[in-house]
């Protein structure tokens, strides 16, 4: 969709087109229902979550201000959805950590061109909650620590920490089931 589309499907939108409102969710809500699958298992949560998103994108249309394409506007808005139903579960976990004992982390996993890359999506829909949730953020969807912080109202420390743990984690189960070596 160009942006001169966006824009007119926006201004629809925002003038109580039924029609453009459906266009906008039958649009994207397959993309923002895969991100939304990436944090939560249960389907009926997954649901919710995703109909909270779209109720909250049309509430807060007006304030997009085309400055990012669209999709990446309700991307966001889906992931603040996501984790503000999340955050009262598991807000207290990791966070009074020492900030030197968490050094920033890259993922440095080379696969093959043949690997089953399912196992590793496994592996990493076992990580403990809370872990697994910053490591999608910070590696699948490259959202800075400061940005997680604020998403899960935990300081940039607790998500360093818990990027770090779930790294260590999946790298650990990896060398165990000859996946990956250093």
């Amino acid at each position: 969709m160009s942006r001169q589309d966006e824009k007119i499907l926006v201004e629809d939108c925002l003038n109580n087109s039924r029609a453009a409102q459906k266009a906008l969710y039958d649009a994207y809500a397959g993309a923002m229902y895969s991100i939304v699958k990436r944090y939560v298992v249960n389907v009926d949560e997954a649901n919710d979550i995703l109909q909270d998103s779209f109720i909250s994108v049309f509430k807060y249309l007006a304030t997009y201000k085309f400055e990012a394409p669209l999709g990446s506007w309700i991307k966001r808005v889906v992931i603040n959805t996501v984790f503000r139903n999340k955050k009262k579960k598991w807000n207290s976990l990791i966070e009074h950590e020492d900030p030197l004992q968490f050094p920033e982390v890259k993922l440095d996993l080379s696969f093959d061109d043949g690997m089953d890359l399912s196992y590793i999506n496994k592996k990493i829909k076992e990580l403990p909650s809370g872990m697994k949730e910053v490591f999608l953020l910070f590696f699948i969807d490259e959202y800075s620590h400061k940005e997680i912080a604020d998403f899960l109202s935990i300081s940039e420390v607790a998500s360093r920490a818990r990027v770090f743990k779930a790294r260590e984690i999946l790298q650990k189960q990896l060398i165990e089931a000859g996946i990956y070596s250093k």
